[in-house]
């Protein structure tokens, strides 16, 4: 069985030794870096993983942040949950973001976010808390949020962060994965290609 495969499986301890055993047999490859914050916390070692992730926020500061959410989406299963805080244990949930800042990640080009519900419905109402704030500026910028089972919705958020919710219904036993499509901006010393501001994302089903 391949490392990915026992992290698939519901084995964090065993896909976390692995990876720790292919991290020493190759440093240079930062693979496991990208992984091991969240096996490591799903495995109950939660300082070794607030220590991992903090090193590897310091390793990939923009415009290299979206680099190990990119891995950690192929390598580890979406987590499950019913509610996603953005920044914070958030490895496999995430693609396209820009480095934690305080509980919240920019978008970029692409963004999309996912999770694995705790209970299963034929529908789910999905919330995602978004913002616009400086130095974007787009004040009231218009963005789409989509997912399997479900039309595109359209809002138009605010500087101030608010929660935006609509319905999809992914199939059973399948994650929702919600894909943002928002206007890009950039501005010098600001994060490259930012969107908007992700602060969390909560499902709950609908009968």
């Amino acid at each position: 069985m391949c490392i990915r495969d026992r992290a698939w499986s519901g084995r964090p301890a065993e896909a976390a030794a692995a990876y720790q055993e292919a991290e020493r047999r190759q440093p240079e490859c930062w693979l496991p870096s990208a992984v091991l914050p969240q096996l490591l916390r799903q495995a109950g070692r939660g300082e070794e993983a607030d220590e991992r992730l903090e090193a590897l926020t310091r390793a990939f500061k923009r415009p290299r942040a979206w680099e190990p959410l990119e891995a950690a989406w192929d390598e580890l299963p979406p987590p499950r949950t019913d509610e996603l805080v953005v920044g914070r244990d958030d490895a496999g949930a995430l693609r396209r973001f820009g480095d934690p800042r305080g509980g919240s990640r920019w978008s970029q080009p692409g963004a999309a976010l996912r999770l694995q519900p705790t209970q299963p419905a034929p529908r789910y109402r999905v919330t995602l808390e978004l913002a616009s704030p400086q130095p974007s500026p787009h004040a009231a910028p218009a963005v789409r949020l989509r997912c399997a089972g479900g039309p595109p919705a359209g809002f138009q958020l605010t500087r101030v962060p608010a929660p935006y919710a609509f319905e999809c219904a992914p199939g059973p036993g399948r994650p929702v994965v919600v894909e943002l499509d928002a206007p890009i901006w950039n501005r010098p010393g600001r994060p490259v290609d930012a969107g908007v501001l992700v602060t969390r994302l909560t499902v709950a089903g609908v009968p």
